[in-house]
């Protein structure tokens, strides 16, 4: 997902009341990150844009979305990125549907399918050439798909973990582990010669800098 600017609150230099904010980022109660207890705050409720790397890295590269959060690291040597966390990967379905298995209909984020080959390749399974019966390139829209009964996938955990402690999904047992992917928020390095993406940029890293989402480095 990738945000294009909106102003910062009156703490921010004056040219730089422009920030990007993700979904898969932080969220305290109010919505809004904190830099700490009395420092700026980054709204987070910005305009949005949802799609697979391919499509994220070209908004970035083309100066339509300031900032992206994927769950792949950028080859572009135009892009540059930093780890802010991770995600394990759970295949899930409806309870009614959990005997199939792997073996029923499947629903995707998108053709490539990126979650599920990661979780299918973590267990040593196959599924076979088999295609996803809808693809949607949007996390919350394929939940919806699960809870429908349009069949299972692969999801974040923090996005259908609560379904599952209240038996509206089901998870499907992964034989050997459940799979991690890496967050990194993705940037054009052009782009930092605006002052309002630079510190928009340093300050999510900065708000997601806890024991749970520190990088082990910029690359």
């Amino acid at each position: 997902m990738a945000w294009r600017g909106q102003p910062l609150p009156e703490q921010a230099p004056p040219s730089d009341r422009h920030t990007a904010g993700n979904e898969r980022a932080r969220h305290p109660p109010n919505g809004r990150l904190r830099v700490d207890g009395t420092g700026p705050r980054l709204p987070t409720d910005g305009p949005r844009q949802t799609g697979n790397k391919k499509s994220l890295y070209e908004l970035l590269l083309s100066d339509a979305v300031d900032l992206a959060v994927t769950a792949s690291s950028p080859e572009d040597p135009r892009l540059d990125s930093h780890l802010i966390g991770t995600e394990a990967l759970v295949a899930v379905t409806l309870p009614s549907m959990a005997d199939g298995g792997i073996d029923a209909p499947f629903v995707s984020y998108d053709l490539d399918l990126p979650l599920i080959r990661t979780w299918i390749a973590a267990n040593g399974l196959s599924l076979d050439g088999r295609r996803p019966v809808v693809s949607v390139p949007d996390l919350r829209a394929l939940r919806s798909l699960v809870l429908s009964g349009a069949g299972w996938t692969v999801l974040p955990d923090y996005l259908c973990q609560g379904d599952i402690e209240a038996d509206r999904l089901a998870e499907i047992p992964a034989p050997a582990a459940r799979p991690s992917n890496g967050l990194r928020l993705v940037w054009a390095r052009g782009a930092l010669r605006h002052p309002r993406i630079a510190y928009s940029r340093d300050l999510l890293l900065n708000a997601l800098d806890t024991p749970r989402m520190k990088s082990a480095g910029t690359v």
